[in-house]
C-alpha cells in the first residue's frame, strides 16, 4: 500500500457511526428512510506540539519571569489557524494510503523548514508575549481527515460533514412539511386519552375564537360547528387507515 508523507488521524466516527446519529436528525426534519451513497476523505495538513511561554519585565537592571504557560495546541497549515489547548491522539494514525476511500490532500501553506518561527510568532500573538519568550517541543505533522458523506434522501442527495477534531455533523438537509393526512394522524395518536381530546377541542375553540373574522358569531354555534368539523376530520382519518 503506498505511503503518505505524513501520518492520518482516523476519522471521528466509522460509517456506521455516522449512520446511526443522522437517523435522529433525519427523522427530526420529517424524513423517513436514506441511505450513504459515498464517502471520501479530506486530509488537511496539520502541526500539532508543546509549547512552554514566559513574560518578563524589567526590575532594578534584570528581566524577572512575571508570567508562565504551557499547553499543547494545533496549528492548521492550510488555513493557517492556530488552536490553543487541542490534543488529539496520534498514537493510531498511519502513514498508509486510505483504502477503499476516495481522498483529497490539501494543500500546506506552511513552510516546514520555518515552522518553529511561524508557530512561535502565531503563540505570541494568542498570548500576547514577545515571540523570543516562546519555546516549541513535540512537534508532529500529521493529516487530519475530515469525513464527507452523500446521502441520498427522497430522490436528492444532500452532503453531510463530520469534523476531523470534535466529530460534529454539519449538514443542511431541508426540513419537509407534513402533509395533511400526517397531521391528522399525529392529532388521533394524541387524543387517544379523553383528557386530550377536551384539552385539544378546547385550545382549538378558544384560539380560533380569538380571530378578527369570527367577532359577531354566536360562541355557542362557533363551538358547535368547529366540533363538527373536528369529527368529520377524525371519521375521514379512520378511513385512510
Amino acid at each position: 500500500m503506498p505511503k503518505l508523507s505524513n501520518p492520518i488521524i482516523a476519522p471521528v466516527l466509522s460509517a456506521a457511526d455516522l449512520e446511526r446519529k443522522l437517523k435522529p436528525i433525519i427523522s427530526s426534519k420529517n424524513w423517513g428512510s436514506f441511505s450513504i451513497k459515498s464517502m471520501r476523505l479530506i486530509l488537511c495538513p496539520i502541526y500539532l506540539f508543546s509549547y512552554e511561554a514566559f513574560k518578563e519585565e524589567n526590575k532594578k537592571g534584570h528581566k524577572i519571569v512575571t508570567e508562565s504557560f504551557k499547553g499543547k495546541a494545533l496549528f492548521n497549515a492550510h488555513t493557517s489557524t492556530l488552536l490553543l489547548n487541542k490534543t488529539i491522539d496520534i498514537s493510531k494514525a498511519s502513514d498508509d494510503s486510505p483504502k477503499d476511500i476516495d481522498f483529497e490532500i490539501l494543500e500546506s501553506h506552511t513552510d516546514d523548514s520555518h515552522i518553529d518561527r511561524i508557530l512561535a510568532l502565531n503563540l505570541s500573538k494568542a498570548l500576547m508575549i514577545q515571540k523570543d519568550n516562546v519555546i516549541i517541543s513535540n512537534l508532529k505533522k500529521a493529516y487530519l481527515s475530515e469525513l464527507i458523506a452523500s446521502v441520498y434522501i427522497d430522490d436528492k442527495l444532500h452532503e453531510v460533514k463530520v469534523d476531523g477534531i470534535s466529530g460534529n455533523i454539519s449538514e443542511s438537509i431541508p426540513i419537509r412539511e407534513k402533509t395533511f393526512s400526517e397531521l391528522a394522524k399525529e392529532t388521533v395518536s394524541e387524543l387517544k386519552e379523553p383528557e386530550a381530546w377536551v384539552e385539544y377541542s378546547k385550545s382549538i375553540i378558544q384560539g380560533a375564537y380569538k380571530g378578527e373574522h369570527f367577532k359577531g358569531i354566536n360562541p355557542l354555534y362557533f363551538q358547535l360547528g368547529l366540533l363538527l368539523l373536528i369529527f368529520i376530520i377524525l371519521i375521514w382519518v379512520a378511513l385512510l387507515k
